[in-house]
């Protein structure tokens, strides 16, 4: 059970006596062990007694350990209380930490992973960022924090680098960044996963990532960032944590106080100070202790903290920085505000899409209607999507994300589409979906099929048992800054999608009206898939500085299905999609609807309209 150190050393005197008592111990046998074998042994056995007093929190290790850091003090957290909790080793669940900007978290993290190599022989840390510039800054305060340890000494058989540390006792710290693909750090293993800036985390990634625990006895995870946003991955884990906030009870009325905007957390920003929103008398920030509001998930060890500026003393009590807070409250956006000085998220992230924008779309009336349309054969060109599911939920969290969409759509003579069809399948049974998939593309007389690579490799052959492989295109997407659609010359009709190119131009044409749905009420549980992806930047250089992120908790799977179907109706039309021209002139022939006769290909009699 998770063990809050803070409040405990704080209110329990019987314990904090006894913690004075090993400190007390601790330093007197370090001030012998120079020269003394016996003082050396003695001072060592103090540590671990303080430790597991601590319950395996190790910050009261810290001022042994770093003696001098930032200058010449020993290392203390007097002014950054909550960061008791980022060192707590909560071994078989996790923490996660939802925070304001300019907190000392990196510092604390920092100290953390080199002080738990150091404690735990053959112990191997891994941080993981998503973007290269929030790597190297924190490279370099985790260098900063090694030259102040105590035993800080570089060691010739061992590697020690920027972003990849071993120590004499088996243990190692490595520090990756993960944006666009996993295929670094693929392969690893670890005990220790320490997510930063996990709000800009893909969470497509984490499964494979954490699969580097698998073999680990003692396995601590943790994730820190600020979520300007409802939709990251972080506020997800939040939501799914303990969600442990900062109460404050004033002395004055009794009132507690809780840093969030349903309890007032504007009024408690005060000129003089954080005050009881209340009464107003003035609180100190110190006095307080933190309230958990999922007792569910704290049983289950799945620890949430929200950390504010305004809880920190190291931020209330210097009147220039609290006062630069005060100045912002009355100033500054106040999305801005919520976002990084109270680390609160606030509306959807950047979407190319609204919901209007969807419901504008479905003109067609009833479903009836283009599925009539289909079988008579009167649309120029119809198209299959596929987009293969997974699994049916994110195992850690038991949350359906990831399903099969088969998608379909019509060509129009002034080349504007129709939606015919969409349809959404859990599990993963590979012939019974494949099938039922032919069924409604030859019910609805589909020319050609696009789908995905990924985990599909098992459906992209058996619906090329039913097939013609020509009219079928199986896609794999790219990073940002690829050619729109290039050829992979391992797989027939196998190529690689710029994903941010192709969602973009897919959102383009909807806004446009350029695709059109049927009605809205039966459509809604597919099309708000297209809502579920927001823009977040990249390293990537070039024109496009930016990718799309699936919210963590929600299926984006109908606007994938779509889009490969899109793109299959672009190359249709020899828009400037392939700069190949000889591939472009190659593919466009052989997706005409007449193709099937030219060929001399046959359907399965199964299959047959």
């Amino acid at each position: 059970m998770y063990f809050d150190l803070e409040y405990t050393a704080r209110t329990d005197g019987v314990f904090r006596d006894k913690l004075i008592k090993l400190s007390n111990k601790l330093n007197y046998h370090t001030e012998r062990a120079k020269g003394s074998v016996r003082h050396q042994n003695q001072a060592n056995d103090a540590l671990m007694e303080i430790l597991r007093h601590c319950r395996y929190n190790i910050t009261y290790l810290l001022p042994y350990y770093y003696p001098q850091y930032p200058k010449s003090e020993p290392m203390s957290l007097h002014n950054f209380p909550f960061a008791y909790h980022l060192l707590a080793l909560n071994i078989g669940g996790f923490t996660v930490i939802r925070g304001s900007r300019q907190i000392a978290k990196s510092t604390t993290i920092a100290a953390r992973q080199r002080l738990i190599c150091h404690i735990f022989p053959r112990f191997k840390s891994i941080y993981i960022t998503p973007k290269k510039d929030q790597l190297t800054t924190y490279a370099n305060r985790l260098r900063d924090l090694e030259l102040a340890f105590l035993y800080a000494r570089q060691h010739h058989r061992f590697r020690q680098n920027l972003y990849l540390k071993e120590y004499s006792n088996g243990s190692s710290i490595e520090l990756f960044n993960v944006d666009t693909q996993v295929t670094n750090i693929r392969g690893k293993s670890s005990d220790e996963l320490v997510f930063d800036e996990y709000q800009n985390f893909d969470p497509e990634f984490e499964p494979e990532v954490s699969e580097i625990q698998s073999a680990t006895e003692m396995p601590i995870t943790l994730y820190a960032g600020t979520s300007l946003t409802t939709d990251t991955a972080l506020e997800y884990k939040y939501e799914n944590s303990s969600q442990g906030v900062w109460v404050m009870t004033c002395v004055g009325c009794n009132h507690d106080n809780i840093p969030l905007p349903e309890y007032g957390v504007m009024d408690m920003i005060q000129p003089r100070g954080v005050s009881c929103s209340k009464c107003d008398k003035l609180l100190d920030v110190t006095k307080g202790r933190f309230m958990h509001l999922d007792e569910g998930n704290f049983n289950k060890n799945q620890i949430g903290f929200h950390i504010p500026q305004i809880i920190v003393p190291f931020v209330v009590n210097n009147k220039m920085r609290y006062a630069e807070i005060y100045r912002k409250k009355l100033e500054q956006d106040p999305r801005k505000f919520f976002q990084e000085n109270l680390g609160i998220p606030t509306e959807e992230g950047e979407r190319e899409l609204t919901e209007s924008d969807l419901i504008n779309i479905c003109t067609l009336g009833s479903p009836d209607i283009p599925r009539e349309k289909a079988k008579k054969g009167e649309y120029r060109f119809v198209i299959s999507g596929c987009d293969w599911g997974g699994s049916d939920y994110d195992v850690s969290l038991k949350t359906k994300v990831s399903y099969t969409v088969h998608a379909m759509i019509g060509q129009n003579l002034d080349n504007s589409y129709d939606i015919i069809h969409m349809k959404r399948y859990e599990g993963m049974s590979y012939r019974n979906i494949a099938d039922d998939i032919m069924h409604w593309h030859t019910t609805y007389k589909g020319d050609a099929l696009g789908s995905d690579y990924g985990v599909g490799m098992a459906y992209n052959m058996l619906l090329r048992e039913s097939m013609n492989p020509a009219h079928h295109l199986i896609f794999q997407y790219s990073g940002p800054n690829a050619i729109p659609l290039k050829e992979n010359q391992n797989v027939f009709n196998q190529f690689s999608l710029n994903k941010t190119e192709s969602i973009t131009t897919l959102y383009v044409a909807i806004k446009n009206r350029r695709i059109r749905c049927y009605d809205w009420s039966m459509a809604k549980p597919m099309l708000t898939d297209l809502l579920n992806l927001y823009r977040v930047p990249t390293d990537s250089g070039g024109a496009n500085l930016f990718t799309y992120r699936r919210h963590a908790a929600k299926a984006d799977d109908t606007l994938h299905g779509l889009n490969f179907a899109y793109v299959l109706g672009r190359i249709r039309l020899q828009e400037p999609i392939i700069e190949d021209r000889a591939l472009m002139s190659r593919l466009s022939g052989s997706l005409r609807p007449d193709r099937i006769q030219e060929s001399g290909w046959e359907a399965p009699a199964a299959f047959s309209v």
